[in-house]
C-alpha cells in the first residue's frame, strides 16, 4: 500500500509540475526515500498525458474567472438594475398621482373655474 501511495504521489506531482517553480510535498518519514527516488527518475508521467494536461490547463483559469466572477457580477448588476427601475417607476407613479401638474391651476386664486376633464 505504501509503494502505491508513493507512485501515485509521484505521478500527481509530475503531472502538475511547472518548470522553474518550487513546490512543497508533504509526506511521512517512511515514504520520503521512495518518493524522492521516484521524483528524481525521468518519465514518471507519460509524455502524451503531460502534453494533454498542459494544453487543457490554460483554459481553466479563464473559465473559473468567467463562471465565478464575471457571470454572477453581471447577473447581480442586471437584477439590481431591474429592481431599481421597478422602484423608480412605482415612486414616480405615486408622485405623479399626488401632486398637481403644470396645467392644473388653483381655481380659488384666479377666480376662474378649472376646466372639467372629459370623461
Amino acid at each position: 500500500l505504501g509503494l502505491e501511495r508513493e507512485r501515485f504521489m509521484a505521478s500527481e506531482a509530475a503531472k502538475r509540475a511547472v518548470q522553474g517553480a518550487d513546490a512543497v510535498l508533504v509526506c511521512s518519514q517512511p515514504r520520503l526515500a521512495g518518493l524522492q527516488k521516484l521524483l528524481q527518475e525521468d518519465g514518471t508521467a507519460p509524455a502524451a498525458a503531460t502534453a494533454a494536461t498542459r494544453s487543457t490547463t490554460r483554459i481553466w483559469p479563464f473559465l473559473l474567472i468567467l463562471v465565478y466572477l464575471v457571470i454572477p457580477g453581471y447577473g447581480s448588476v442586471f437584477i439590481f438594475w431591474r429592481i431599481a427601475r421597478g422602484l423608480g417607476d412605482a415612486i414616480s407613479s405615486r408622485v405623479r398621482g399626488g401632486l398637481p401638474g403644470p396645467d392644473d391651476s388653483a381655481p380659488a386664486e384666479s377666480g376662474e373655474k378649472a376646466p372639467e376633464a372629459a370623461e
